[in-house]
This record gives structure tokens, sequence and C-alpha cells, in this order.
């Protein structure tokens, strides 16, 4: 008899079949040593639409609505057939008595199982179920947690609050999706669709309230006195004025002005002098929330880029342990284990780092040892298998790092700071005039050796910039004194990292105890989710991208303007929710009951919209358009051409037909590129098309006269995108095979009609080759011929990835933009020097240190 394991997907049924020996690889799973190992690729099944149901609700009518199925059903998704007849094929096999689930270890781990076993149906109530656990992929964790195989029947709670969850969403979404769709199409919206979610409403809800309150600010002047005080022609500290109420900012500039004139020059004493000394403990390990802030506030990652990052270094290179948690702490066994892991870390570039934390033997504390702050998953760790550094992409190695330094901090001793404070006093004609100085020095390094704070402040905490040791009493002269102005800043647009935040601590003004409670332990959404319901936001353009901040559309302004029912525009729904799915998981709920209030809010949604005011979503629509950046000139009409939702086209719509969709052979084309494309006609070679087989090549792309984009690899012939991609693309530059040769039309034979020849940037160095993109870097394509140009894609101290646009640039204007993510915490711009390392400098922006 066998035991069959079901996995989440291909790649951990890989790694369990390894484990366990199965090795014999047959059609969707895996065979041997009494096991069958299959997998799931992720959902293979979904709530069924509202027409599988009844044909008469495909209509979008309002009659329709509330679209309330008797009883749920699931169908197959698509794609998804051909895996889940193996699967239900195994499930019903007579020789098989045993059947574990081995999806991921969480709610919606929980629900992909049951709905396939529910699917396959086996005669009789099936084999035995059991539940793996388990945190991590290493073969070692894998083994233990199939020595320590749960009953399936001890999560049936849990997999009642998934399955609530799913057909709650499904409920409310679907139908006020419809009801506020059908609502705007009334206000002149005809091909709107406005969605609406029981997460994604809310957070674009705080996005919206954000760019009202930036509205609304009204900025009011302020200026600021400054003096520096001299002690003794050696000792000097620079102080601000502070008036009778200890506030720095005044609101006359003239009162300013007469401070600084009536003590320049003037004798003053030191009045107090305080000191003390604070200790900051390192952060807390990360969860996925933390780790998406810090990974878009030290690299501009995306929240969507740091998730898929660090699925890959769990799932394909062993190197994390599941990162989908929402926990910051460890339990005592998996903190024992931790030694061993600091050890492994030895290996790596920050081995001396390792070498401190593993000093007198690692200490879990309570900052890292809290099991009732464990749920499904534990903080997430590196697993002490070591991955090839070099054969990480760009944000895997900046993902790993950023958790092996954090997870090695946690075991540094707290960072020792000394905070001085001086209040000099200078009296002029009866009036006391209060300046203030304050200083930190950091005096033990501690957990910043693992992650050192940006270099401003830094050089800000060193013994060289401290103030000077005086007494209370000691004489003071002002020398110098200026006078700033500044104004009131209006509350920041948030970025994703601010987001995220925002998101995780959504609810915390509720009014009930029960639901701040229920929100503090989720917030909006879940640290799995949070990262598609941004993208969501964007791809449906609610929000867009300004730099790194992130700002609401016309549309999605007008969108929670419009929507009558606060509850979903608040984190209340939500709260509510996920209050009453954590007492089902934990045995306390009633899912019959929860689901009978999901149909009335459902209902009294719908009738709420069927009764708002419509809104003017052709207005929204327009001026999202208006707004929207010009990125060129049509090349068949030449009308201006701007971003739509699935593509790049021209003002003069369906009666031109020049159109360039957002997905190009396999690669995803950013206006940025396409506005190099309409002003160039060619880009410089790429990478990331994939070909019909599946391999990836690189190519430049060109725009013809026609408004039709073609590959060339480097022998100036496009092809356009129905030709057949070569399997195996050569590097520009480099000598064709013979059958190659023979094959290539010549340049003249080729070129587009109407293609400048060759208008990839020249060589700076040489001046007679070309910039081509080789496996590491751009470099010339003379350098067969002794031409040593290269400049790297990484750049900076945290391998920025220079985007292909930047690089043009670079090489064309001899500086890229101001970008984010260059240099820590301030916007940089690489300059051409070929003085320089690596041909080129780093420029701080203005106002950056």
């Amino acid at each position: 008899m066998f035991t069959l394991v079901i996995a989440e997907k291909p790649s951990v049924a890989r790694d369990i079949a390894r484990v366990v020996g199965a090795k014999g690889k047959e059609a969707g799973y895996f065979e041997g040593n009494g096991y069958r190992v299959g997998w799931a690729v992720g959902h293979l099944l979904e709530l069924c639409e509202p027409q599988d149901y009844d044909p008469a609700w495909k209509s979008w009518s309002a009659k329709a609505l509330p679209i309330v199925p008797a009883a749920f059903k699931t169908r197959p998704r698509k794609g998804a057939g051909k895996q889940l007849a193996v699967l239900r094929r195994l499930i019903r096999a007579r020789d098989v008595d045993h059947v574990i689930n081995a999806c991921d270890a969480g709610r919606e781990g929980e629900l992909i199982f049951r709905w396939i076993w529910e699917h396959a149906r086996p005669s009789g109530g099936g084999p035995r179920l059991s539940r793996l656990w388990i945190s991590s992929l290493t073969d070692r964790a894998v083994k233990d947690g199939f020595a320590r195989l749960r009953d399936a029947r001890d999560f049936d709670r849990l997999g009642d609050a998934a399955r609530c969850r799913a057909e709650s969403d499904w409920l409310v979404g679907l139908n006020a999706t419809r009801a506020m769709t059908l609502l705007g199409r009334r206000g002149g919206g005809k091909d709107a669709l406005l969605s609406v979610g029981r997460v994604q409403t809310p957070t674009l809800a705080l996005i919206t309230a954000r760019e009202d309150a930036i509205d609304a600010f009204v900025p009011e002047p302020f200026w600021k006195v400054r003096a520096r005080f001299d002690l003794d022609g050696r000792r000097r500290f620079d102080a601000l004025y502070h008036d009778e109420a200890d506030q720095d900012r005044l609101a006359d500039a003239a009162r300013a002005h007469a401070i600084a004139a009536a003590v320049a020059g003037r004798p003053g004493h030191v009045a107090a002098v305080k000191e003390e000394r604070t200790t900051r403990p390192a952060p807390a390990l990360f969860d996925l929330t933390t780790l998406q802030k810090d990974a878009n506030r030290r690299f501009g990652m995306s929240a969507k880029r740091t998730l898929s990052a660090a699925q890959a270094l769990y799932e394909q290179h062993k190197a994390l342990t599941y990162p989908r948690t929402d926990s910051r702490f460890v339990t005592a066994d998996v903190a024992a284990r931790l030694p061993a892991v600091l050890n492994a870390l030895r290996a790596t570039p920050w081995s001396a780092i390792a070498d401190e934390a593993l000093r007198g033997g690692p200490m879990p504390t309570r900052r890292i040892v809290n099991p009732a702050e464990v749920g499904d998953h534990h903080a997430i760790l590196p697993t002490g298998k070591i991955p090839n550094l070099a054969s990480l992409g760009p944000d895997e190695r900046r993902v790993y790092e950023l958790v092996a330094r954090r997870t090695l901090a946690v075991f540094l001793p707290p960072a020792v700071f000394a905070n001085v404070t001086i209040d000099a006093v200078v009296a002029v004609e009866g009036a006391t005039h209060r300046f203030v100085a304050k200083g930190t020095t950091r005096l033990v390094e501690g957990w910043e050796l693992a992650e050192p704070p940006p270099p401003k402040r830094a050089a800000e905490q060193t013994a060289a910039n401290a103030l000077p040791v005086v007494r209370r009493g000691d004489g003071a002269r002002v020398g110098e004194t200026e006078v700033t102005e500044g104004k009131t800043q209006a509350p920041p647009r948030y970025t994703e990292a601010t987001l995220l935040a925002g998101m995780e601590g959504a609810g915390k003004d509720l009014d009930e105890e029960e639901l701040r409670r229920a929100m503090r332990a989720s917030g909006l959404g879940t640290p799995a989710t949070r990262a598609a319901i941004i993208e969501t936001l964007l791809t449906r353009k609610y929000i867009e991208r300004d730099g790194k901040m992130l700002r609401p559309t016309a549309q999605g302004r007008l969108l929670i303007a419009s929507i009558p029912v606060p509850a979903l525009t608040s984190a209340e729904l939500t709260g509510r929710w996920e209050a009453a799915l954590s007492e089902m998981a934990d045995g306390r709920g009633d899912p019959a009951a929860f689901m009978d209030g999901i149909v009335r809010f459902t209902t009294e949604t719908v009738k709420a919209l069927r009764l708002a005011e419509p809104p003017a979503m052709a207005a929204a629509a327009a001026e999202d358009k208006a707004a929207s950046p010009v990125l060129g000139a049509c090349p068949v009409c030449g009308k201006p051409v701007r971003e739509g939702r699935k593509a790049y086209t021209c003002e003069t719509g369906r009666e031109c037909a020049f159109v360039i969709f957002k997905s190009f052979v396999g690669k995803t084309l950013s206006p940025a590129l396409v506005q190099v494309l309409l002003a160039r006609r060619r880009s410089m070679e790429l990478k990331g098309f994939k070909s019909k087989a599946g391999k990836r090549f690189s190519a430049s792309l060109v725009l013809g006269d026609d408004g039709k984009l073609s590959l060339d690899f480097g022998n100036g012939a496009g092809q356009g995108a129905t030709g057949r991609a070569p399997t195996t693309p050569q590097r520009p530059g480099s000598p064709p095979s013979p059958a190659a040769a023979k094959e290539r039309p010549s340049r003249a034979a080729s070129e587009p009609t109407g293609v400048p020849k060759d208008p990839r940037p020249k060589c700076p160095k040489c001046r007679q080759g070309r910039i081509i993109a080789g496996h590491r870097g751009w470099g010339c394509n003379r350098f067969r011929q002794g031409c040593d140009f290269v400049v790297w894609f990484e750049q900076g101290p945290a391998g920025f990835r220079v985007p292909d646009d930047e690089a043009d640039r670079l090489f064309r204007k001899k500086e890229t933009r101001l970008m984010a993510g260059l240099v820590p915490d301030a916007k940089a711009r690489l300059v051409l020097d070929l003085d320089a390392p690596g041909n080129v400098r780093t420029e701080l922006g203005k106002g950056a240190r």
C-alpha cells in the first residue's frame, strides 16, 4: 500500500519526494519507497462563477442582485484540469491507504487541499488523512514533520474559517462590484469596471484620505534662529532658539531677526547640561510585512518583488524559512537550532559579524523567543543552508542579506548612545534668550555592526561630531547668528513601505476592543496578500506610482467618494470578519451564523448602491487620461501616445492601427522603454524575452514606420512578434555560427524602413564600437578587438540594478536621472567618468548628504 502526499507546489513536492525516497518520476507525481508525492499548483479549483449556478446570472443586471447561491460549488481553474485529474486518480486509487496534506501550513493551504479532496470524492470516506505542518523545507525539517504528523481532523475548524473567508469574499466582492459598476455606468462610465473588495477598497480609502489631507493642507511659514556659541576659541557648538513654550519655530519673521540681531556678539553662559545614556536593542526578527517595508525603504523594491524573492529563497534555494508569516518571534525549540544557523553564516561575507554574534555563546532572549506570538509560522530565518550568493538574482541577494543580517543582529548586544542637551542663555536688556543644542554619540556599536545606520546618521553620531564637554556656568559668547525660513509640510504620500505599515496597523482607532484586537493580529489583508492588493490597485488604475510614492487617480478617488456604505471603505468590516474567523479557527465560532450575517450585509450593500447617486466616471476617466504623460508621437499618424490599461495607444483611437501591448514576446514593456522606442525607434539589447519553447533570450526592439514592433538579434534584421525567436540567441559582437551566417540576410537587405543604421550608443572609450548588454554589465561590442569598457548592471553598496532606460540615458547624456535605491536613504544619479572605478561615479541629489 502507498501513502499519498499532496504538496501545494511542484518544487515542494520534489523536495519531499527526495526526503521520503520517492525517486521515480511519473506523470504528475513521484513514486517510490511506499510513497506517492503529488502536487497542486496553488489553487487548482475556484468558486464557480454566477452563470455556473444560473445562466440568467451571467447578465449584469440590477434586478438579479444580490446573487446568493444556495450552496457554493467549485470548478477547475483554467489549465488545472490535467493535474487535478492526476490527484483525483491517486486519491481514489485502491492501493492508497493514507493521504497526507502537505500544502502550506496556514488557512489558505488548508483550503487548497480540502477543495481537492472534496472534488475527488473518494468512496467510503477514503483513506486515512494526516496533516504535515512545517515552516521550513530543509531535509531535517521535512523529516521532523513526518515524524510528528497530526490528525487532519485537528484542522477542521481552520478549514471552516478558510471556506467562510473565500465564500464571504465572493459574496461581498462580486455583488458590490456589479452594483457599483452598474451605478458607474449610469454616471457615464460605459466601459468602467468598478471593483470593490473587502481589503482593496479600505486600502484605496487610506490612499485617497491621505491625498485629501494633502489637498486641504495650507502651508504656514516659520523661522528658526541659530547661533554659534564659542567657549574658549577651541570649543564651539551650534544651538537653536527656543521660546517660552519650548518651541524652536517662530511665526513672526521680524521677531526672529530681532532676536538674532540682539544676541549677536553678546556673552552668554551654559545654564544647564543634561547627559543620559540610552541603549537600543536590535529590532525584532522579520515577518513578511516588516521585510517588505525594509526592502522598499532601502532598495525601492515593491512588496510584490520582495515576496517573490523571499518565496524563491524558500522554495528553490532552501535558504530561508516560510516567508508568508505574521510573527516576529520563534519558539524555544527553533531558538535552540539558531546557533547552528549562525555558525553556518560564518561561510558568508558576514563572517566577522557571525563571529561576534557567536562570541560567548548566543543567548536567546524574550525579544526572540515568545511562543505566545507564534501562530502558524515563526519569524523568517535563514535555514543554515547557504546559497551560492553569486547565483542569486539581485532581489534574492538583497532579501537574503536583509534576513541574514537581522538574524545576526538580534544576537548582538544593544547599541549604546550618549545623548547630550545643552541649554545656553543670553541676557539682553532685561530679556533672557534661551538656546538649545542636542547631540547623540554612539558609544557601543552593538547590533549596528550587522545593520549599519545610513551614512548621514552614522557621521552625526561619531565622536568627531559630538558636542563639546561643558559644565553649568561656563561662559559662552555668541558668534555668528542665522535666521532660516521654512514652511510646514503636508503629510507625505504613501510609499509601499508606509502603506504596508498603514495596512498592518489599520483599525487601531476602532471603538470596540474586540475589533482592535482582531486588527492587531491581521490589519488589512494578511502578510501574504498585501503585495497582491497593492498590485491590483495599480493594475485597475485606481492608484499610480510617482517615483517611490503612491497616489490615487481621479477614478480611484471618485470610487471611494461614491460608495455609500462606510463599512466597505473602513477597516471595520475586515476587523469584524477577522475576529469572527479567528474565533472559528479556535473552535468558538459558528460558520452558519457567520455566513448568514454576510448574506444580510450583502443584501443591505446592494440596496444602498442601487439608491446611491451615480458618480461622474466619464469625467474622471477623461481627467486621468489627460493627466497621463505623453510618451511620444505615433509613428503612423503623429498623434500623442499615452499609456492605457493593457497597451500604449495614440489619441486617434481605433482609427489608427498603432498599438504596443504591454507584454511582448514574454517581456513587460515599461513606459520608459516605449518612450525610448518612440524617440529612437530602437532599444538597446534587452534581456527577458521568452521563446515559444519557454527559453529566455536577449534582443533589441525595433519600431518601424508602420508602428509594428520587431526583434533584432544583433545583425540588423528585425523580426516580428509572430516570428520564431531563436532558442539559443547569440550575444551581439560574437561571431555567428556558420549555419547562422548562411541563414542571416544582409543588413542592407533586412534593415526595416525608416530605422537609422545601428543607433545604439557609441562606446565612450574607443568611440568606434557600440554599447551592448553582456551577462553582468554593459560593454563595447569591440571587446574582441581590445576595448575593455564596461559598466556593471549592479551599482552602489546595495547592488542596485540600473534600469535599461537609465543606462541608455547614461551612455547618451553622460548621466542618469536621480534614482531611489542606488544609495541608502537618498536619491542619486550615475555619472559617466572614465577615470572612476567601473567608469561611473555616484552623485547625490540636491539636499542629500
